[in-house]
């Protein structure tokens, strides 16, 4: 009837597609029927015949993300700057950092993310050890020449670093 010998058809005893050896395929994507994981959705062929709109390579199904190409690793869902965090969890997605800054770089590891340090390359208050009398005597002069100087030829302030 589908134009298999009985002797070579996979499904005998239903009328099917001479392509898949006299099986049927409902959802017309070249998977049959019998070995289609999603029978009444057209699918790719490399995933049982089971759709996936982004081309991923991962079931719409099993993907957290079907609409946007992702990895496995993640369930479908992308991670744009590679740091292991998925870009909806990541506070950064375009910048890699750790997940303890949930994704966001911090350079000098002083617990100040860089998009919030005004001194990204070098050691915050927070990490480092109070200055002595001397030192904050020192600091406070130099600071104050600084800004001075930049004041008195119109340059906006800006953060001292490397003097904390």
């Amino acid at each position: 009837m589908d134009g298999v010998a009985d002797g070579d058809d996979r499904c005998p005893d239903v009328p099917g597609v001479l392509t898949l050896m006299g099986c049927p395929d409902r959802d017309a994507d070249n998977v049959a029927d019998i070995d289609d994981r999603c029978p009444d959705v057209a699918g790719v062929v490399a995933l049982a015949g089971c759709p996936d709109r982004d081309d991923d390579m991962i079931t719409d199904a099993e993907d957290d993300c079907p609409d946007v190409k992702g990895l496995a690793a993640f369930k479908g869902c992308p991670d744009t700057d590679n740091d292991g965090i998925t870009d909806a969890q990541d506070k950064c997605p375009r910048d890699a950092g750790p997940a303890s800054t949930q994704g966001c770089p911090d350079r000098d590891g002083d617990g100040i993310l860089d998009a919030n340090d005004a001194c990204p390359n070098d050691k915050g208050p927070l990490s480092t050890k109070p200055p002595s009398r001397a030192m904050q005597t020192h600091n406070s002069i130099l600071a104050w020449h600084m800004q001075t100087a930049r004041a008195r030829h119109g340059i906006m302030p800006m953060p001292i670093c490397g003097f904390l």
